[in-house]
C-alpha cells in the first residue's frame, strides 16, 4: 500500500468516525433536558438567558453540520486531500478547508436563529391561530419547492457536484491556509444554495427528529453525489409543493368529514 492510499484511508476512517461523533452527540442531546435549545420550535429563546440559548443552539446547528452536510463534502475533501497530498502542511490544509466550510453553515445558524427571535418576539404582540400557522408553513413549504425550479439551485447544485473542478478553479497552489478556508467557505455558500430548501424542513418542523435529519442528510448527499442526483430535484421540488397544499388542504378536509 502506497503511503498516499495510506493516508486517504486514514482521512476517510477520521471523517465517518467524526460523522458518527456527531450524530451520537445529537442523540444523546435530544434524550436530555438540553434538547429544548435545538429546536427551533422553543420559546427558550425569548427568555432572559437569550444569549446563553443562543449560543447553545449554534452549538447544536454545527453538530448538525457535522452529521448532516459533512457526509455530503467528503467527495471535495477527498479531492483536496489527493491534489495537496505532497504538500508539508496537508493537514493543516484539509482542517482549515474543513473549518472554511462548517464555518459558513455556522454563520447561517446564526443568521437563522437571530431571524427565528425577530419572528417569534413579533408573533408574541399577536394571537396566532392554528389556521395561520399552517398558511405560514404552506407558503414556506411552496417556496422551497418552487426554488428547486430555479436556475440558481440548478446551478449551486452543479458546482457542488463537480468537487474536483471546483477545486482547480479557485486553488493557486500556494499551500496558503487562507486559500484553503476560502475554498471551504466558498463550497460552503453553494452547498448553501443547494441544500437550504431542505434545512427549511428542519426549521418548520423543529430540529430535534433525528429520523427526519437522517432522511434529509440522505436526500442531500443523493441529490449532490449520486449519479442520478440531479434528476430527483424536480421531483423533489413537486414533493414540497405538493406536501404545501396538503398542510392547507387536508385539516379542512378532516373538517368537512
Amino acid at each position: 500500500m502506497t503511503p498516499q492510499i495510506e493516508s486517504k484511508r486514514i482521512l476517510i476512517l477520521l471523517l465517518l468516525s467524526l460523522v458518527l461523533l456527531s450524530w451520537i452527540s445529537l442523540w444523546v442531546w435530544n434524550e436530555s433536558p438540553a434538547k429544548v435549545f435545538l429546536g427551533h420550535n422553543s420559546s427558550s429563546f425569548s427568555n432572559s438567558i437569550g444569549l446563553v440559548s443562543g449560543l447553545i443552539f449554534i452549538l447544536g446547528w454545527t453538530l448538525m453540520v457535522f452529521a448532516m452536510m459533512l457526509p455530503t463534502t467528503i467527495p471535495l475533501i477527498l479531492s483536496f486531500h489527493n491534489l495537496i497530498n505532497d504538500e508539508p502542511n496537508h493537514k493543516t490544509l484539509i482542517i482549515s478547508l474543513i473549518i472554511g466550510y462548517v464555518g459558513i453553515w455556522s454563520a447561517l445558524g446564526l443568521a437563522v436563529h437571530i431571524i427565528h427571535m425577530a419572528i417569534h418576539l413579533i408573533a408574541s404582540q399577536y394571537v396566532i391561530t392554528s389556521g395561520t400557522t399552517r398558511i405560514i408553513v404552506a407558503i414556506a413549504l411552496a417556496l422551497c419547492g418552487l426554488y428547486q425550479f430555479t436556475n440558481l439551485k440548478y446551478q449551486c447544485l452543479i458546482k457542488c457536484r463537480s468537487p474536483f473542478s471546483f477545486i482547480l478553479a479557485r486553488w493557486h497552489g500556494n499551500s496558503s491556509i487562507k486559500q484553503a478556508l476560502s475554498l471551504g467557505y466558498k463550497h460552503g455558500i453553494y452547498c448553501i444554495g443547494c441544500c437550504w430548501t431542505l434545512m427549511m424542513l428542519m426549521f418548520l418542523t423543529g430540529s430535534t427528529n433525528l429520523v427526519l435529519m437522517m432522511i434529509i442528510g440522505g436526500i442531500m448527499a443523493v441529490e449532490k453525489n449520486s449519479y442520478w442526483g440531479l434528476s430527483i430535484k424536480n421531483p423533489l421540488g413537486c414533493l414540497l409543493l405538493f406536501t404545501a397544499a396538503a398542510v392547507v388542504v387536508w385539516p379542512l378536509v378532516i373538517q368537512n368529514q
